[in-house]
């Protein structure tokens, strides 16, 4: 039996104990996912909150990779690599956490399944998915031929202009 590889892109966000070590954390265990390969991960950039202004900046960066996991098994193991890094689901929406971990895109896939939309509604209207990852793959489309770049130029000049590489 052949298995089939597709291509994946998940955001991955911190502000809580130490962001880009939670990035590096996050990023490692995500090259342990079963039968995965090719993984790559952008620069981390420094970002601010968005959503909830009043916290702490965010770390923010992108991986890609091929994964055979169906979307909703990916979804799941994303989820428990949340929980492994310390992950609570208590606060307000778009509050602090220790780690995000987003499926951004699947392949040249457009779907709903099980509360999960892929790609990610709202990956269009975010620098710190955007901005990531066009430093990563800077001919990358949208399943609908969108240019990432595109989309990043579309975004107001100060949103992409607040996004600077954590050093």
């Amino acid at each position: 039996m052949t298995i089939v590889h597709e291509p994946i892109v998940i955001a991955l966000g911190s502000n809580m104990q130490d962001p880009p070590a939670q990035i590096r954390a996050a990023f490692e265990r995500l090259q342990r996912l079963p039968d995965s390969r090719n993984w790559r991960l952008s620069r981390v950039f420094r970002t601010p909150p968005w959503g909830i202004r009043e916290q702490a900046e965010f770390a923010n960066a992108v991986a890609l990779a091929d994964v055979s996991l169906a979307p909703v098994a990916l979804m799941q193991a994303l989820l428990k690599i949340e929980a492994e890094l310390g992950r609570e689901r208590l606060g307000p929406r778009n509050g602090p956490r220790s780690i995000d971990l987003d499926l951004i895109g699947f392949g040249h896939r457009q779907f709903e399944v099980e509360a999960l939309v892929v790609p990610h509604p709202r990956a269009r209207e975010r620098a710190f998915v955007l901005g990531p990852w066009r430093d990563l793959a800077p001919d990358a489309s949208f399943p609908d031929g969108t240019p990432i770049a595109g989309a990043w130029a579309a975004l107001p000049v100060a949103e992409r202009n607040a996004i600077q590489p954590w050093n």
